[in-house]
């Protein structure tokens, strides 16, 4: 099986980033214009935007937009058919931001790219068929 570069995958996740980063300011401008509210709900709403997409989309459809875009997949490597359920996505996603640059420096080792966190998770990103 071909799995995508690691840049490949960074790729993606530069989309995301781009595209969550879009979201947020429109949802700023949006919080701003109800005016009067705390902001520790303006703080709660961007932080939910970060938090939650990735392992909702991972979860639900086998990948974030940048994924799609770039037409690759994230799902179990016992069985590349099968996406993540949501507790491992979660999981997944909290390793991945937490271990960072180090997780993905492992993939480089790897030949199927896989970096900590798709280790720890039974993961891999494999390309869309």
């Amino acid at each position: 099986m071909e799995y995508p570069k690691t840049s490949f995958r960074l790729k993606a996740a530069l989309v995301d980033i781009i595209l969550i980063l879009t979201v947020m300011v429109f949802s700023a401008y949006a919080i701003d214009s109800i005016g009067g509210v705390p902001d520790w709900v303006r703080i709660s709403i961007m932080v939910l935007l970060f938090i939650v997409y990735e392992p909702m989309m991972v979860a639900k459809y086998g990948g974030t937009i940048g994924h799609r875009i770039l037409g690759v997949k994230v799902t179990k490597s016992s069985n590349t058919a099968s996406r993540l359920n949501l507790p491992v996505a979660i999981i997944r996603s909290i390793l991945k931001f937490a271990l960072g640059i180090f997780s993905v420096m492992v993939s480089y080792t790897r030949e199927d790219n896989r970096c900590i966190h798709d280790l720890v998770c039974d993961s891999v990103v494999v390309f869309r068929k």
